[in-house]
């Protein structure tokens, strides 16, 4: 009973709590060097925050449950799958991941109702990051040529880049607390995708690798973050229906009973 009845202000700080227990325990992989602590942090980290919010919450929309998937089969995937020619298959599982993430924010983006002088300026980031996204790869191909790694890594980043403009879009329009979460949660996959690129075709960094991983940890918190919103704004929404039936119910009763005598 005391789960069930948990206040929103602590189940708050409760997801805090997780994201903090959890980066710290990735600094302490770090500076201990010892991966086996940081990896089996990063695998847990979806069911840990999962676990904590269904205490609170017992029901997930379809979306954000095919995100978790994804993401966990991402995660899992990107610690035990050591062969560089199977690279590919966790940015598989992260491209399925943002795609429904898009699908998750994709309701509340509303380009009509955006001012021209901001819809120009979401055309032009898009477009400027569509031809960085552009370069990058043509440089990826002319020095990894026929690579399905390479390959699979430009689409899950042309997805991040849709991904943050509708996240964009739907800040600008709106300003929620909601909107920030998610915008706060695209921006934390976008730059740790951009360490990753660095691990991956640069230079190959232990540094680099635990800084991409906690900003994905992050990015799931600001994400279970706005599930909370979602899940509360549903349950209002709940209560207010079950509100009416019952005062009809009610009316009814009262009108039958008026009607009898």
């Amino acid at each position: 009973m005391i789960v069930k009845k948990l206040a929103l202000p602590i189940f708050s700080k409760l997801l805090l709590t997780v994201l903090i227990v959890t980066l710290l325990v990735n600094l302490i992989g770090i500076f201990s060097n010892n991966q086996v602590l940081v990896q089996a942090s990063f695998v847990l980290l979806i069911p840990v925050f999962l676990t904590v919010f269904l205490m609170r919450y017992k029901k997930l929309n379809l979306a954000l449950v095919s995100f978790l998937i994804f993401s966990l089969l991402g995660n899992i995937s990107s610690v035990f799958i050591t062969d560089p020619s199977f690279g590919f298959i966790p940015d598989a599982f992260y491209f399925l991941s943002f795609v429904y993430l898009i699908l998750m924010i994709a309701p509340d983006f509303k380009f009509q109702r955006i001012n021209k002088v901001i819809g120009s300026y979401l055309i032009l980031v898009f477009s400027i990051n569509l031809y960085l996204l552009y370069a990058l790869y043509s440089f990826l191909v002319s020095i990894i040529p026929d690579d399905l790694g390479v390959n699979v890594f430009a689409i899950k980043s042309f997805v991040l880049i849709v991904l943050a403009f509708v996240a964009l879009g739907v800040y600008l329009n709106y300003q929620t607390q909601k909107s920030i979460f998610f915008l706060s949660a695209v921006a934390c996959f976008g730059f740790s995708l951009m360490l990753e690129y660095v691990n991956s075709y640069y230079t190959s960094s232990f540094s680099f690798l635990m800084i991409h991983r906690m900003l994905y940890i992050a990015g799931i918190y600001f994400i279970f973050r706005y599930a909370t919103i979602e899940a509360v704004k549903s349950m209002k929404v709940k209560a207010r229906i079950k509100q009416k039936r019952v005062v009809k119910e009610k009316q009814q009763a009262i009108a039958e009973t008026m009607i009898l005598n």
